[in-house]
């Protein structure tokens, strides 16, 4: 990266809840945007960038290093990343697509290749929904997907062109929502 973000796009993970990541990006004025449902590209991101940083680690091992810590390997496996080949979502190299001239261009390459075929509902501040589960590790089958109490949309915002809805004192996307009667 060659300037930090102005925010994160995250699931729920536990390591942005610590008080001391809180702290931190709020002292550097990043966001952090939390989704209950899956950030796809970031999922996908996060598996190419283990893959090559395993790659890394196991030539390694095969030339009889030692000491080998996975943390060493993280830039020069971003720097591949962002710079060797063109990307199938956004059409270009990374290091491309953060050129101002670029921007406009790569996201609109992404939000063509997004599955945006679902329909959601308007929902307008006053609305009642239901909230979106996070699932527990051993009942994902069992368990509903949306709350069972409904919960009053407070206000909508926008943020970083995203919508976030605050329900139950919370921002929340429009696809963690289930409109109700």
């Amino acid at each position: 990266m060659k300037k930090k973000p102005i925010y994160i796009f995250s699931d729920n993970q536990g390591s942005l809840n610590s008080n001391d990541v809180l702290c931190y990006l709020k002292k550097e004025n990043i966001d952090v945007i939390t989704t209950r449902s899956h950030a796809r590209f970031v999922e996908r991101f996060i598996r190419t960038i283990k893959a090559m940083i395993r790659k890394r680690i196991e030539h390694d091992l095969k030339q009889g290093k030692t000491n080998i810590q996975w943390h060493n390997y993280i830039y020069p496996s971003l720097l591949v990343y962002n710079n060797k080949n063109e990307h199938s979502t956004i059409e270009m190299k990374p290091s491309e697509a953060i050129k101002k001239d670029n921007q406009l261009i790569a996201k609109m390459n992404m939000l063509t290749k997004a599955k945006g075929n679902r329909i959601y509902p308007s929902l307008l501040p006053g609305n009642k929904a239901k909230i979106l589960l996070k699932y527990d590790k051993f009942h994902k089958e069992h368990q509903p997907k949306f709350s069972d109490n409904k919960y009053e949309i407070e206000k909508i915002e926008q943020k970083h062109g995203i919508n976030l809805y605050m329900v139950n004192g919370r921002p929340r996307l429009r696809s963690e929502l289930l409109k109700t009667n």
